[in-house]
């Protein structure tokens, strides 16, 4: 059975956001944000849930990303598994 890890918007760093201060952010501004407050141990670059594989490529036209290894798509704010 896979444990669901603690979700990424209930980290120290994600409490400090107010709804306010995402809303003055532009979309792209914003959207950097929570890859990066995701996946701080690689600067914001994309690590799939599912496999944990840190190669993944992005779908811009839909913000989400699929994982090279096992092919699964993800979005910034899917849950991860550990």
């Amino acid at each position: 059975m896979v444990a669901l890890a603690q979700h990424f918007l209930f980290s120290a760093k994600a409490r400090t956001l107010t709804l306010g201060s995402v809303f003055r952010m532009e979309e792209d501004q914003a959207y950097q944000s929570f890859c990066e407050m995701r996946s701080p141990e690689t600067g914001g670059k994309a690590v799939c849930p599912k496999c944990g594989c840190a190669e993944s490529y992005d779908i811009k036209t839909r913000r989400r990303f699929k994982c090279m290894a096992c092919h699964d798509q993800f979005s910034v704010i899917s849950p991860r598994f550990d």
